[in-house]
């Protein structure tokens, strides 16, 4: 039984290194992750805010849509009003409202084939942010992907219903993509000068990204600064679209920020705030409740590292800090708002993954990378098969109630 297991993980070693067999692997494991998120989204009918947002805003709030007089959204003016109306009526995302209503004209099989492609894409920047010096590693990805499946918190949201999934899986793709050439860029050694249309380009994206999760963004402008800061250190000087960059995200959360539909929303909803230490306790609850399997991880990696008496700067990556300090960031700045529901923590879970991640790689080479990825990788994978078909059903049970 040993021999063939050891011949199992030389096999596997073997094949890792073949390039072609590798991409080949990759293309599967993107394939399924796409085909089976498909799955469920045409599964998934329009709701809640989905069938506010078809309809022209009139200057009121997001749900003061009178049905029987509403005019749906039908082209480029109808976008720019309601835009506006939204923005000085209910909240600054000036960009998001103009992305979900664009998406609402069409029929839901666009949707359903972007977000497809929009949750692929997360996959791919994540296990790039983890590890964007090396080429794509299956047994990785295939973690990375499954992990994303199993621990987003309210996924039945945050994947499935247009106008949240848009708010943050898409927007957390675009800040992922914002943040990959700062996090590139800070373990190089070259020099990428300044690149103008670079720097539009990274201004625009920052602007974009930064308009719609106040908690995330703001966690993103932070890892901005220290990633610029570790470019200064290594460079001795700041390539012009890293401070573009930053400017760019700056703008767009100030856009933000400053709307006064902000104001409006606040005074409508009418929700209580309870003071700081309250608010600090219920952000406490609902990291530890949406995300606690990543929590637990990381603190075991930590105390496996600690305890086996290996020196913790061998095993510590910078980076993985800085992620967490953004995680951390992003869940406790919404003390300041008085309303924050679970879906907010699809921002820190982001975070928690890459900080997991990272460390995982290391820990993987302690363990010897193959004897511990092969088995983990494959009992994940049937965790979330079972989850995956748990789903599946409820959902459909949901969209034959809907038809």
């Amino acid at each position: 039984m040993k021999n063939v297991s050891h011949r199992i993980f030389t096999m596997a070693r073997y094949l890792s290194k073949k390039t072609y067999v590798n991409y080949l692997a990759l293309s599967v494991v993107f394939v399924t992750a796409f085909t089976v998120f498909y799955l469920l989204c045409r599964k998934s009918p329009y709701m809640l805010d989905d069938y506010y947002l078809m309809y022209v805003n009139k200057g009121a709030g997001l749900f003061s849509v009178n049905f029987d007089e509403a005019v749906r959204v039908s082209g480029f003016d109808d976008l720019i009003t309601s835009a506006l109306n939204i923005y000085n009526n209910w909240g600054g995302r000036f960009f998001w409202t103009i992305l979900i209503q664009s998406l609402l004209i069409f029929d839901k099989s666009l949707y359903d084939v972007l977000n497809s492609v929009m949750f692929v894409l997360l996959i791919v920047l994540l296990v790039k942010h983890i590890s964007p010096a090396k080429r794509f590693n299956l047994l990785l990805t295939v973690i990375v992907a499954t992990a994303t499946w199993l621990c987003a918190p309210a996924a039945g949201q945050t994947f499935f219903i247009a106008a949240i999934s848009t708010t943050y899986l898409w927007f957390s793709v675009i800040l992922l993509l914002l943040l990959l050439p700062y996090r590139i860029f800070s373990l190089s050694n070259g020099y990428s000068g300044n690149k103008h249309l670079l720097s539009i380009a990274i201004f625009i994206l920052g602007g974009v990204a930064c308009n719609t999760n106040a908690n995330t963004a703001a966690a993103v402008i932070m890892l901005e600064l220290i990633f610029l800061w570790m470019i200064y250190k290594r460079h001795n000087k700041l390539p012009l679209w890293a401070v573009c960059g930053i400017l760019g995200s700056v703008c767009g959360y100030a856009l933000m920020l400053c709307s006064p539909g902000i104001a409006v929303r606040i005074v409508n909803e009418n929700h209580p705030y309870h003071g700081f230490f309250y608010k600090f306790s219920v952000q406490s609850a609902y990291i530890i409740d949406t995300v606690p399997v990543l929590l637990a991880a990381i603190f075991f990696m930590a105390w496996f590292v600690w305890f086996s008496r290996r020196s913790l700067k061998h095993f510590v990556d910078n980076s993985s800090v800085f992620y967490l300090l953004a995680a951390f960031s992003s869940c406790y700045i919404m003390v300041l708002s008085p309303y924050s529901p679970s879906r907010t923590m699809f921002g820190p879970f982001v975070f928690l993954l890459i900080t997991a991640g990272i460390l995982f790689e290391k820990y993987s080479l302690i363990l010897g990378t193959y004897r511990f990825k092969v088995p983990f990788s494959m009992a994940i994978c049937v965790v979330a098969l079972g989850s995956y078909l748990y789903a599946y059903r409820d959902i459909s049970f949901t969209s034959s109630l809907h038809n």
